[in-house]
Protein backbone atom coordinates (compact mmCIF):
# COMPACT_ATOMS: atom_id res chain seq x y z
CA UNK A 1 0.00 0.00 0.00
CA UNK A 2 2.84 2.41 0.64
CA UNK A 3 4.46 1.85 -2.59
CA UNK A 4 1.21 2.65 -4.35
CA UNK A 5 0.77 5.49 -2.74
CA UNK A 6 4.23 6.76 -3.24
CA UNK A 7 3.97 6.03 -7.16
CA UNK A 8 0.89 7.99 -7.02
CA UNK A 9 2.61 11.23 -5.62
CA UNK A 10 5.14 10.75 -7.97
CA UNK A 11 2.90 10.27 -10.87
CA UNK A 12 1.12 13.88 -9.57
CA UNK A 13 3.91 15.72 -9.19
CA UNK A 14 5.13 14.56 -12.74
CA UNK A 15 1.77 15.26 -14.19
CA UNK A 16 1.26 18.85 -12.61
CA UNK A 17 3.49 21.13 -14.51
CA UNK A 18 1.44 19.99 -17.09
CA UNK A 19 -1.74 20.73 -15.80
CA UNK A 20 -0.66 24.47 -14.38
CA UNK A 21 0.16 24.69 -18.36
CA UNK A 22 -3.19 24.52 -19.50
CA UNK A 23 -4.69 25.59 -16.55
CA UNK A 24 -6.12 28.93 -17.66
CA UNK A 25 -7.71 27.47 -20.89
CA UNK A 26 -9.65 24.81 -18.77
CA UNK A 27 -11.05 27.39 -16.25
CA UNK A 28 -12.05 29.29 -19.17
CA UNK A 29 -13.51 26.62 -20.93
CA UNK A 30 -14.93 24.84 -17.71
CA UNK A 31 -16.68 28.78 -16.82
CA UNK A 32 -17.85 29.60 -20.21
CA UNK A 33 -19.48 25.74 -19.93
CA UNK A 34 -20.00 25.27 -16.79
CA UNK A 35 -23.91 24.89 -17.05
CA UNK A 36 -23.51 22.62 -19.80
CA UNK A 37 -21.31 20.25 -17.96
CA UNK A 38 -22.90 20.42 -14.97
CA UNK A 39 -25.76 19.07 -16.87
CA UNK A 40 -24.25 16.27 -18.76
CA UNK A 41 -22.82 15.11 -15.35
CA UNK A 42 -25.65 14.96 -13.95
CA UNK A 43 -27.58 13.43 -16.41
CA UNK A 44 -25.44 10.67 -17.38
CA UNK A 45 -23.92 9.64 -14.13
CA UNK A 46 -26.40 11.01 -11.38
CA UNK A 47 -29.77 9.53 -12.61
CA UNK A 48 -30.82 8.76 -8.57
CA UNK A 49 -30.80 13.09 -8.32
CA UNK A 50 -34.40 13.43 -8.00
CA UNK A 51 -36.02 12.66 -4.96
CA UNK A 52 -33.65 14.09 -2.66
CA UNK A 53 -35.41 16.89 -1.44
CA UNK A 54 -37.08 17.13 2.04
CA UNK A 55 -40.20 19.17 1.00
CA UNK A 56 -41.37 21.87 2.67
CA UNK A 57 -44.54 20.46 2.63
CA UNK A 58 -45.18 19.67 6.25
CA UNK A 59 -48.25 17.24 6.32
CA UNK A 60 -47.79 14.66 8.44
CA UNK A 61 -46.19 11.80 5.57
CA UNK A 62 -43.73 14.59 3.87
CA UNK A 63 -40.99 12.51 5.25
CA UNK A 64 -41.94 9.31 4.50
CA UNK A 65 -42.56 9.89 1.27
CA UNK A 66 -38.89 11.07 0.82
CA UNK A 67 -37.57 8.60 2.26
CA UNK A 68 -39.03 6.13 -0.47
CA UNK A 69 -38.72 8.26 -3.17
CA UNK A 70 -35.13 8.77 -3.05
CA UNK A 71 -33.88 5.93 -0.98
CA UNK A 72 -29.85 5.49 -1.59
CA UNK A 73 -29.79 9.03 -3.28
CA UNK A 74 -26.96 11.44 -1.75
CA UNK A 75 -28.80 14.42 -0.03
CA UNK A 76 -26.03 15.97 1.43
CA UNK A 77 -22.47 15.56 2.23
CA UNK A 78 -20.49 17.09 5.30
CA UNK A 79 -16.48 17.31 5.72
CA UNK A 80 -16.57 16.61 9.59
CA UNK A 81 -14.01 14.75 11.89
CA UNK A 82 -16.97 13.23 13.53
CA UNK A 83 -21.05 12.00 12.71
CA UNK A 84 -22.58 14.98 12.46
CA UNK A 85 -25.82 13.95 13.10
CA UNK A 86 -29.00 15.46 13.40
CA UNK A 87 -29.32 18.03 10.32
CA UNK A 88 -32.28 20.13 10.68
CA UNK A 89 -34.12 22.13 7.90
CA UNK A 90 -37.59 22.69 8.90
CA UNK A 91 -38.54 23.89 12.30
CA UNK A 92 -42.15 24.11 13.47
CA UNK A 93 -44.37 25.10 16.50
CA UNK A 94 -47.99 24.82 15.81
CA UNK A 95 -49.96 21.37 14.87
CA UNK A 96 -53.23 21.56 13.44
CA UNK A 97 -55.24 19.10 11.10
CA UNK A 98 -52.58 16.95 9.84
CA UNK A 99 -49.86 19.36 9.09
CA UNK A 100 -47.58 21.38 11.33
CA UNK A 101 -46.21 25.15 10.58
CA UNK A 102 -44.09 27.87 11.76
CA UNK A 103 -46.23 30.79 13.46
CA UNK A 104 -43.18 32.52 14.33
CA UNK A 105 -41.96 35.81 12.40
CA UNK A 106 -39.27 35.24 10.46
CA UNK A 107 -36.42 37.97 9.66
CA UNK A 108 -34.40 39.08 6.44
CA UNK A 109 -30.50 38.83 7.43
CA UNK A 110 -27.70 40.51 5.98
CA UNK A 111 -23.72 38.99 6.37
CA UNK A 112 -21.70 40.85 9.34
CA UNK A 113 -18.05 41.89 8.70
CA UNK A 114 -15.24 39.82 8.63
CA UNK A 115 -11.81 39.33 7.34
CA UNK A 116 -12.74 38.67 3.44
CA UNK A 117 -8.76 37.00 3.08
CA UNK A 118 -10.68 34.33 5.42
CA UNK A 119 -13.28 33.03 2.87
CA UNK A 120 -15.07 34.34 -0.20
CA UNK A 121 -17.91 33.34 1.43
CA UNK A 122 -20.49 35.73 3.39
CA UNK A 123 -20.90 34.98 7.27
CA UNK A 124 -24.06 35.23 8.97
CA UNK A 125 -25.15 35.45 12.32
CA UNK A 126 -28.41 32.92 12.75
CA UNK A 127 -29.23 33.83 16.01
CA UNK A 128 -29.77 37.51 17.54
CA UNK A 129 -26.55 39.17 18.72
CA UNK A 130 -28.37 39.19 22.45
CA UNK A 131 -28.53 35.33 22.51
CA UNK A 132 -24.96 34.86 20.70
CA UNK A 133 -21.58 34.93 21.85
CA UNK A 134 -19.03 36.19 19.39
CA UNK A 135 -17.26 34.44 16.88
CA UNK A 136 -14.20 32.58 18.40
CA UNK A 137 -11.77 29.89 17.81
CA UNK A 138 -13.84 27.54 19.67
CA UNK A 139 -16.61 26.96 18.06
CA UNK A 140 -16.59 23.57 16.17
CA UNK A 141 -17.12 24.03 12.14
CA UNK A 142 -18.44 21.65 10.02
CA UNK A 143 -18.87 21.87 5.97
CA UNK A 144 -22.41 20.92 4.06
CA UNK A 145 -22.38 20.23 0.58
CA UNK A 146 -26.14 19.74 -0.79
CA UNK A 147 -27.45 17.61 -3.61
CA UNK A 148 -28.81 20.22 -6.63
CA UNK A 149 -31.98 18.98 -5.57
CA UNK A 150 -32.33 20.42 -2.05
CA UNK A 151 -33.66 23.70 -3.41
CA UNK A 152 -33.73 26.62 -0.84
CA UNK A 153 -33.55 25.15 2.40
CA UNK A 154 -29.99 25.25 4.01
CA UNK A 155 -29.12 22.38 6.80
CA UNK A 156 -27.79 23.71 9.46
CA UNK A 157 -27.42 22.12 13.44
CA UNK A 158 -28.54 22.70 17.09
CA UNK A 159 -26.73 25.75 18.22
CA UNK A 160 -25.25 26.78 15.28
CA UNK A 161 -24.85 30.49 15.56
CA UNK A 162 -23.33 31.12 12.62
CA UNK A 163 -23.24 30.00 8.98
CA UNK A 164 -20.52 30.90 6.30
CA UNK A 165 -22.29 30.52 2.93
CA UNK A 166 -22.29 32.46 -0.62
CA UNK A 167 -25.36 34.33 -0.81
CA UNK A 168 -25.81 38.43 -0.27
CA UNK A 169 -28.74 37.67 1.91
CA UNK A 170 -30.53 34.79 4.35
CA UNK A 171 -33.95 34.09 5.65
CA UNK A 172 -33.97 33.26 9.18
CA UNK A 173 -37.00 31.97 11.14
CA UNK A 174 -37.62 32.72 14.85
CA UNK A 175 -36.17 28.71 15.39
CA UNK A 176 -33.09 29.59 13.68
CA UNK A 177 -33.83 27.79 10.18
CA UNK A 178 -32.28 29.72 7.35
CA UNK A 179 -33.25 29.47 3.85
CA UNK A 180 -31.89 31.71 0.62
CA UNK A 181 -33.82 32.73 -2.14
CA UNK A 182 -31.00 31.81 -4.61
CA UNK A 183 -27.47 29.81 -3.97
CA UNK A 184 -25.40 28.71 -6.70
CA UNK A 185 -26.61 25.06 -7.87
CA UNK A 186 -24.34 22.80 -5.69
CA UNK A 187 -22.51 24.55 -3.67
CA UNK A 188 -21.14 24.21 -0.29
CA UNK A 189 -21.45 26.22 3.31
CA UNK A 190 -19.84 26.25 6.47
CA UNK A 191 -21.66 25.68 9.73
CA UNK A 192 -19.59 27.45 13.02
CA UNK A 193 -21.48 25.43 15.88
CA UNK A 194 -20.82 26.22 19.77
CA UNK A 195 -21.91 23.85 21.94
CA UNK A 196 -22.19 25.94 24.64
CA UNK A 197 -24.99 28.45 23.03
CA UNK A 198 -28.19 26.96 24.05
CA UNK A 199 -27.32 27.53 27.04
CA UNK A 200 -26.71 31.33 26.41
CA UNK A 201 -30.59 33.06 27.19
CA UNK A 202 -33.55 32.04 28.64
CA UNK A 203 -36.90 31.31 26.14
CA UNK A 204 -38.37 34.77 25.38
CA UNK A 205 -42.24 34.52 26.44
CA UNK A 206 -43.61 34.88 22.28
CA UNK A 207 -41.17 31.18 22.21
CA UNK A 208 -42.15 29.87 25.14
CA UNK A 209 -45.92 30.46 24.42
CA UNK A 210 -45.65 29.13 20.80
CA UNK A 211 -43.30 25.72 22.30
CA UNK A 212 -46.12 24.97 24.99
CA UNK A 213 -49.69 25.62 22.31
CA UNK A 214 -51.48 22.51 22.15
CA UNK A 215 -54.78 22.01 19.75
CA UNK A 216 -57.57 22.96 21.24
CA UNK A 217 -60.48 19.99 20.73
CA UNK A 218 -57.50 17.44 22.04
CA UNK A 219 -59.00 14.63 23.16
CA UNK A 220 -59.19 14.45 27.19
CA UNK A 221 -57.74 10.69 27.37
CA UNK A 222 -54.66 12.31 25.49
CA UNK A 223 -54.07 14.74 28.52
CA UNK A 224 -55.31 11.71 31.08
CA UNK A 225 -52.50 10.25 29.36
CA UNK A 226 -49.70 12.67 29.62
CA UNK A 227 -50.56 13.33 33.26
CA UNK A 228 -50.56 9.82 34.36
CA UNK A 229 -47.12 9.16 32.26
CA UNK A 230 -45.65 12.50 33.71
CA UNK A 231 -47.00 11.23 37.85
CA UNK A 232 -44.24 12.36 40.10
CA UNK A 233 -41.67 13.57 37.21
CA UNK A 234 -40.62 17.04 38.27
CA UNK A 235 -37.55 18.30 35.74
CA UNK A 236 -37.20 18.25 31.92
CA UNK A 237 -35.14 15.98 31.72
CA UNK A 238 -37.02 13.47 33.93
CA UNK A 239 -39.89 14.01 31.68
CA UNK A 240 -38.12 13.44 28.64
CA UNK A 241 -36.71 10.00 29.89
CA UNK A 242 -39.87 9.02 30.63
CA UNK A 243 -41.28 9.84 26.85
CA UNK A 244 -38.63 8.47 25.01
CA UNK A 245 -38.74 5.01 27.50
CA UNK A 246 -43.02 5.46 27.06
CA UNK A 247 -42.75 4.80 23.18
CA UNK A 248 -39.51 2.21 23.13
CA UNK A 249 -41.48 0.01 25.25
CA UNK A 250 -45.23 0.30 23.76
CA UNK A 251 -45.25 0.78 20.30
CA UNK A 252 -43.22 -0.39 17.27
CA UNK A 253 -42.13 1.08 13.88
CA UNK A 254 -43.61 1.19 10.48
CA UNK A 255 -43.11 3.24 7.27
CA UNK A 256 -46.72 2.52 6.29
CA UNK A 257 -49.93 3.21 8.32
CA UNK A 258 -53.47 3.63 7.71
CA UNK A 259 -55.16 6.19 9.39
CA UNK A 260 -58.87 6.92 9.50
CA UNK A 261 -59.61 10.03 7.45
CA UNK A 262 -62.39 11.49 10.45
CA UNK A 263 -59.78 11.47 13.14
CA UNK A 264 -56.53 13.39 14.18
CA UNK A 265 -53.84 11.11 13.52
CA UNK A 266 -51.99 12.00 16.76
CA UNK A 267 -55.03 11.23 18.92
CA UNK A 268 -55.27 8.15 17.06
CA UNK A 269 -51.78 6.79 17.16
CA UNK A 270 -51.18 7.58 20.98
CA UNK A 271 -54.40 5.85 21.47
CA UNK A 272 -54.71 2.92 19.41
CA UNK A 273 -50.97 2.02 19.36
CA UNK A 274 -50.52 1.04 15.79
CA UNK A 275 -47.10 0.70 14.24
CA UNK A 276 -45.93 4.25 13.17
CA UNK A 277 -43.60 6.34 11.29
CA UNK A 278 -40.73 8.97 13.05
CA UNK A 279 -43.53 11.73 12.04
CA UNK A 280 -45.97 10.13 14.44
CA UNK A 281 -43.87 9.60 17.32
CA UNK A 282 -42.15 12.74 16.69
CA UNK A 283 -45.39 14.76 16.82
CA UNK A 284 -47.35 12.93 19.65
CA UNK A 285 -44.09 13.39 21.43
CA UNK A 286 -44.38 17.37 21.05
CA UNK A 287 -47.92 17.09 22.39
CA UNK A 288 -47.31 14.80 25.41
CA UNK A 289 -43.72 16.99 26.31
CA UNK A 290 -46.01 20.20 26.17
CA UNK A 291 -49.07 18.93 28.38
CA UNK A 292 -46.17 17.94 30.69
CA UNK A 293 -45.06 21.78 30.73
CA UNK A 294 -41.69 21.28 28.32
CA UNK A 295 -41.57 23.96 26.29
CA UNK A 296 -40.52 21.46 22.50
CA UNK A 297 -40.40 22.17 18.66
CA UNK A 298 -41.06 19.71 15.42
CA UNK A 299 -38.18 19.64 13.34
CA UNK A 300 -37.28 17.66 10.34
CA UNK A 301 -34.25 16.83 8.30
CA UNK A 302 -31.64 14.59 7.82
CA UNK A 303 -29.48 11.91 9.80
CA UNK A 304 -25.97 12.07 8.94
CA UNK A 305 -23.92 8.83 10.41
CA UNK A 306 -22.63 7.13 7.33
CA UNK A 307 -18.70 7.63 6.34
CA UNK A 308 -17.85 7.53 3.24
CA UNK A 309 -14.49 5.80 3.85
CA UNK A 310 -12.85 6.73 0.62
CA UNK A 311 -13.34 10.28 0.36
CA UNK A 312 -13.39 10.75 4.61
CA UNK A 313 -16.60 12.61 4.32
CA UNK A 314 -20.06 12.19 5.42
CA UNK A 315 -23.05 11.57 3.89
CA UNK A 316 -27.34 11.44 4.39
CA UNK A 317 -29.80 9.73 1.64
CA UNK A 318 -32.96 10.40 1.07
CA UNK A 319 -33.94 6.93 2.95
CA UNK A 320 -32.07 8.81 6.12
CA UNK A 321 -34.73 11.97 6.35
CA UNK A 322 -36.58 11.60 9.69
CA UNK A 323 -38.79 13.52 12.12
CA UNK A 324 -37.37 14.65 16.14
CA UNK A 325 -37.76 16.99 19.00
CA UNK A 326 -36.09 19.63 20.08
CA UNK A 327 -36.82 20.14 23.74
CA UNK A 328 -36.15 23.47 26.18
CA UNK A 329 -34.57 22.45 29.43
CA UNK A 330 -34.10 25.47 31.76
CA UNK A 331 -31.03 23.27 33.10
CA UNK A 332 -29.16 22.45 29.95
CA UNK A 333 -30.55 24.41 27.20
CA UNK A 334 -31.79 22.70 23.67
CA UNK A 335 -31.82 18.85 23.77
CA UNK A 336 -32.40 16.68 21.25
CA UNK A 337 -35.12 14.41 21.89
CA UNK A 338 -35.29 10.72 19.89
CA UNK A 339 -38.75 9.27 20.33
CA UNK A 340 -38.87 6.84 17.79
CA UNK A 341 -37.42 3.29 18.72
CA UNK A 342 -34.25 2.25 17.46
CA UNK A 343 -35.22 0.39 14.58
CA UNK A 344 -36.65 4.07 12.27
CA UNK A 345 -33.57 6.24 13.60
CA UNK A 346 -31.10 6.33 10.64
CA UNK A 347 -28.47 4.20 11.31
CA UNK A 348 -26.00 4.71 8.32
CA UNK A 349 -26.03 2.00 5.93
CA UNK A 350 -22.90 0.79 4.94
CA UNK A 351 -22.70 0.66 0.70
CA UNK A 352 -19.91 -0.81 -1.41
CA UNK A 353 -16.68 0.43 -2.21
CA UNK A 354 -16.81 0.90 -5.59
CA UNK A 355 -19.97 3.08 -4.59
CA UNK A 356 -17.99 5.05 -2.31
CA UNK A 357 -15.15 5.89 -4.82
CA UNK A 358 -17.63 6.71 -7.34
CA UNK A 359 -19.40 9.17 -5.40
CA UNK A 360 -16.50 10.75 -4.40
CA UNK A 361 -15.41 11.22 -8.04
CA UNK A 362 -19.02 13.05 -7.89
CA UNK A 363 -18.02 15.08 -5.29
CA UNK A 364 -15.04 16.18 -6.40
CA UNK A 365 -16.57 17.23 -9.27
CA UNK A 366 -19.04 18.93 -7.67
CA UNK A 367 -16.19 21.21 -5.55
CA UNK A 368 -14.00 21.62 -8.16
CA UNK A 369 -17.09 23.09 -10.59
CA UNK A 370 -17.90 25.67 -7.13
CA UNK A 371 -14.18 26.63 -7.02
CA UNK A 372 -13.97 27.36 -10.88
CA UNK A 373 -17.29 29.34 -10.12
CA UNK A 374 -15.79 31.34 -8.07
CA UNK A 375 -12.52 31.91 -10.11
CA UNK A 376 -10.60 30.31 -7.45
CA UNK A 377 -8.89 27.99 -10.31
CA UNK A 378 -5.44 27.31 -7.63
CA UNK A 379 -8.16 26.66 -4.91
CA UNK A 380 -9.42 24.01 -7.74
CA UNK A 381 -6.03 22.75 -8.54
CA UNK A 382 -5.05 22.09 -4.79
CA UNK A 383 -8.31 20.62 -4.13
CA UNK A 384 -7.73 18.11 -7.12
CA UNK A 385 -4.45 17.15 -5.79
CA UNK A 386 -5.17 16.74 -2.29
CA UNK A 387 -8.51 14.59 -3.16
CA UNK A 388 -6.43 12.70 -6.02
CA UNK A 389 -3.51 11.52 -3.51
CA UNK A 390 -5.69 10.38 -1.08
CA UNK A 391 -7.94 8.16 -3.34
CA UNK A 392 -4.52 6.81 -4.73
CA UNK A 393 -5.02 3.19 -3.30
CA UNK A 394 -7.82 3.16 -5.98
CA UNK A 395 -5.80 4.30 -8.82
CA UNK A 396 -7.15 2.17 -11.33
CA UNK A 397 -10.41 2.99 -10.70
CA UNK A 398 -10.06 6.84 -10.16
CA UNK A 399 -8.20 6.43 -13.67
CA UNK A 400 -10.68 4.86 -15.79
CA UNK A 401 -13.61 7.25 -14.79
CA UNK A 402 -11.45 10.14 -14.73
CA UNK A 403 -10.89 9.32 -18.51
CA UNK A 404 -14.74 8.42 -18.78
CA UNK A 405 -15.43 12.37 -17.59
CA UNK A 406 -12.71 13.93 -19.48
CA UNK A 407 -14.76 11.74 -22.80
CA UNK A 408 -17.47 13.57 -21.51
CA UNK A 409 -16.18 17.10 -21.17
CA UNK A 410 -14.54 16.94 -24.68
CA UNK A 411 -18.07 15.56 -26.02
CA UNK A 412 -19.55 18.51 -24.76
CA UNK A 413 -17.30 20.82 -25.83
CA UNK A 414 -16.91 19.97 -28.94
Amino acid sequence: TGTRRASGAVVLVLLLPSVCCVGAGVSRVLFHYSDELDGAFMRAFLPQAGGTRLDRDVQLGSVVQTKLEGRSAVALRILSKDAPGYMRGSIYDRYQGRSWVDTLQSRLTWPIAQDKDVSSEQRFRLRPLSSVSAFHDGLKSREVWPNRSIGDMVFTQLNTPFLDINVSEILVSGHGAATVEQVVSGSGYTLHIDEEEGRASPLSEELESALLDVPRGLDEEVRTLALNLFDGDTTTSEKVRRVVAYFDENYAYNLGIEIPADVNPITYFLLERPPGHCELFASSAVMLLRLGGVPCRYVTGYVAVERNSVGEYWVARSRDAHAWVEAWDDDAGWVTVEATPAAGVPSGESASRFSYVWDEVKFQFQQFKDAIRAGDFIGALRLFVRRAARAVGDWGVMAGLSLLGLAMVIYVVR
